[in-house]
C-alpha cells in the first residue's frame, strides 16, 4: 500500500491548531464553509496571517463504494489522490497546491477519514469566470496568444508529469488575478482541485483524451479557430512538439467528439 501512518505529516506552524488529536483539532477549527458534498468538506479559515484551505473526507460509505464500481467509476477514498497529485506536480515545478498537512486513519476502504491541508495560492479567478467576464471574447491578439500558450504549457507540464486532473474543467485552472485586473505578458496560472487525480508513470491517452474533452467543453462559449487549436497543441507538447505534433493533433477529432457529448449530456 502506498499509504501508512509514517505518510501523516503537519507543518510546524499548523502544530498549534492541529497538534495532538488532528481529526478533533480539524473538526473544531473556525472558518468559511467554501464546498460541502456527501462525504467531503472544503473550510477556509487564517492562522499565523496565513490564508489556508482543509479539505475533509469523512468516509464514503459502502453504498457509494458500490455505486461507484457498478458503473465503472474510479471511487474516491480519501485524501491521498490529492497529496500524491499536488507532489508530483511541485516536484515537476507545475503551479498547483501547496499541502501544509495531510492525515489518514481508518483500515476499512469506505470508513476510512482524511484531511489536507493546502496553503491559499495568490489571489486568482476562475478561468471561465474571467472569460465570461470578457464576454468570450479576448481583449487582443496578444492576451489571446498569451493566455492559449499558457493554459496548453500548464496541462502540458501536468500530463509530463503523469498526472491526469480526471476533473479537467477551466474553473480548476485559476489565473492571477493582478494579470486579469492588467493582462500583459504571460499569464500566471494554477491547479486546483486534484481529488480526483490520477497519478502513473505516464498519462494513458484516454485520460488525455478526457481531460481536454473536459476543458474544451467548459469553454464551449469560446471561439477557437484552428490557429488557436494548433498553438494550444504545441504550447500543450513544449519541447516535444516536433515529435508528437502529428499524434496529438490526430487526438483531436476524438477531444472534439467527447466535449460534443458532455455538451450534448449536460443539455438533456
Amino acid at each position: 500500500m502506498w499509504w501508512s501512518r509514517r505518510h501523516n505529516f503537519v507543518d510546524e506552524a499548523l502544530h498549534p491548531l492541529l497538534g495532538g488529536d488532528v481529526w478533533a483539532a480539524a473538526c473544531a477549527l473556525r472558518g468559511e464553509v467554501v464546498r460541502s458534498a456527501p462525504g467531503r468538506r472544503t473550510l477556509r479559515f487564517e492562522h499565523g496571517g496565513q490564508t489556508y484551505y482543509i479539505k475533509q473526507h469523512f468516509g464514503a460509505g459502502w453504498g457509494e463504494l458500490l455505486k461507484n464500481w457498478l458503473t465503472g467509476k474510479h471511487p474516491v477514498l480519501s485524501a491521498v489522490n490529492e497529496l500524491r497529485a499536488a507532489r508530483r506536480l511541485q516536484n515537476a515545478g507545475v503551479a498547483a497546491i501547496r499541502v501544509r498537512a495531510f492525515w489518514r486513519e481508518g483500515v476499512s476502504p469506505a470508513h476510512q477519514r482524511s484531511l489536507i491541508v493546502s496553503e491559499a495560492l495568490p489571489e486568482a479567478v476562475q478561468l471561465d469566470h474571467l472569460l465570461q467576464s470578457w464576454g468570450w471574447k479576448f481583449p487582443s491578439p496578444q492576451v489571446r496568444a498569451a493566455l492559449i500558450d499558457a493554459v496548453g504549457a500548464l496541462a502540458g507540464g501536468m500530463f509530463d508529469a503523469g498526472v491526469a486532473h480526471r476533473d479537467c474543467y477551466a474553473c480548476h485552472f485559476m489565473v492571477s488575478k493582478a494579470w486579469a485586473d492588467h493582462p500583459a505578458g504571460r499569464p500566471e496560472l494554477f491547479l486546483l482541485d486534484l481529488h480526483r487525480a490520477y497519478c502513473g508513470v505516464e498519462v494513458p491517452r484516454r485520460l488525455m483524451v478526457r481531460d481536454l474533452a473536459q476543458l474544451l467543453f467548459s469553454l464551449g462559449e469560446l471561439e477557437l479557430s484552428l490557429c488557436d487549436r494548433v498553438r494550444f497543441a504545441r504550447a500543450l507538447c513544449g519541447t516535444a512538439w516536433r515529435s508528437r505534433r502529428r499524434d496529438v493533433l490526430r487526438q483531436w477529432g476524438a477531444i472534439t467528439a467527447r466535449a460534443q457529448a458532455l455538451h450534448r449530456r449536460h443539455r438533456s
